[in-house]
């Protein structure tokens, strides 16, 4: 696994061990890439990076432009073990922590939020819910989702706030999609 576009491109990136663990396929993430900088600049963008596992999202971040990186998950080890590879410490903020304990202001400067959670755990509804009321207008929603999702629930799953969905694609057994606040 490596880092597919930007600064550090073609870097390798640790990945632990096991079958509970399904880092962000390079495939997805170029798809990913390319559906949300199409639209928009990484440039100066404080992005978060939920469920971060490797880190691969918030590195390839980084490496396009992105100015900082907030990386969430229960075990931040293997994210933190290749940001120091990449001697990215002073670009990263860790919180380790179940996602839906974190608190919603910890994520209130984000400008854009990478998701990919485990697969059927409804964790993608449930995490917009608890972060987008505390989220500044306009914040975006990079996401990889089972392909079966009922993508078109995402938009209502915030009490009070609508989301549109402005693209979405299939990659493999994933879904990728792109909401704005």
């Amino acid at each position: 696994m490596q880092i597919i576009g930007g600064t550090y491109r073609g870097k390798k990136l640790t990945s632990p061990e096991g079958t509970d663990v399904r880092p962000t396929s390079s495939r997805s993430r170029e798809a990913l890439f390319n559906m949300l900088t199409a639209k928009f600049s990484l440039q100066g963008k404080t992005i978060a990076d939920l469920f971060c596992g490797t880190g691969a999202l918030g590195i390839e971040a980084i490496s396009r432009g992105a100015s900082h990186a907030i990386m969430a998950d229960k075990d931040t080890s293997t994210a933190k073990k290749n940001i120091t590879t990449m001697k990215l410490e002073q670009k990263i903020t860790f919180i380790q922590k179940d996602i839906l304990a974190i608190e919603p202001e910890r994520l209130k400067d984000a400008d854009i939020i990478f998701m990919d959670p485990p697969y059927n755990q409804d964790l993608v509804a449930k995490t917009i819910a608890h972060f987008t009321p505390h989220l500044k207008k306009d914040t975006l929603w990079a996401i990889e989702i089972e392909k079966d999702y009922p993508i078109a629930t995402l938009p209502f799953v915030a009490s009070g706030i609508s989301l549109k969905i402005l693209a979405k694609t299939s990659q493999g057994v994933a879904t990728l999609v792109l909401l704005q606040q």
